[in-house]
Order: C-alpha cells, then structure tokens, then sequence
C-alpha cells in the first residue's frame, strides 16, 4: 500500500496510507514515542510500506519553531528506527481543511478531534501523491 503519512496534532499523530488514493488509518497518541514505533512496526509488519511523508509546520519567515523541532524529532526517530525514505511536506492548513471537509460530511469535529488528525494526514498525502505525479 506504499506510503504512510503523519500528521502530528498537540496530543495525536494522524495517519493515512496509500500509493495512489489516501486512506486514513487512524491516530496514534503522540505522547510515548515507543509506543508510536511500535504501532508503525505492527503495521510495516503487515503490509509493504515504502516511505514516510510527515507534515512539516513551515512559516513563511523561514525560522524554526517550537513544532517544527519537535516534528524534525519525529523525523530522526523514525530515520533511526526504519530504513525507509522520509518525505516532507509544508502542512499548512492542513488541519483548517481538514476539519472544513469533515464539518461538510457532517462530522462534530468538537467530539471527534482524531478524525481531523487522521483527515490531515491524508489531506499530506494526497498533496506530496500530486506533486510527485507532475
């Protein structure tokens, strides 16, 4: 199935898989970077992944803040731990879109707050999937 993609929220890490069409894949809880290892082992035990793609938070003045380091953090834990390539790609408005598509679907995003995660991390996806294709 090819690509698994994150998004990280304050207190989750939205997935999503997919070569050609993104699907969600739920969320991890950010908080024991072992335990998100090991749910990404589980599933790279059970079906062929060929990369990572992670949102990146960049701003426009170019300076690296507090949620950058901390998603160039996950970036080497994951280096360090797989021998697959990691992609980046800018995740603004990742999230605003995200819950704008699912409160048209008629999602409570107020009582549903992993969805939007696990919405973004497609949404990730989907763009680095179009970018590669042109």
């Amino acid at each position: 199935l090819g690509i698994i993609a994150g998004y990280e929220s304050m207190n989750r890490i939205g997935l999503a898989m997919g070569e050609r069409v993104p699907f969600g894949r739920g969320t991890i809880a950010a908080d024991e970077p072992e335990a998100v290892i090991a749910h990404i082992k589980n599933i790279i035990d059970k079906e062929p992944v060929t990369a990572f793609v992670i949102g990146v938070p960049e701003v426009k003045s170019g300076d690296v803040t507090s949620s950058y380091a901390q998603v160039l953090g996950w970036q080497n834990l994951l280096r360090d731990n797989f021998d697959l390539p990691i992609y980046t790609v800018n995740e603004a408005y990742s999230s605003l879109e995200a819950e704008r598509q699912l409160r048209q679907e008629g999602v409570d995003t107020a009582k549903e707050k992993w969805r939007v995660d696990e919405r973004a991390a497609q949404l990730l996806l989907e763009q680095f999937l179009a970018e590669r294709r042109q």
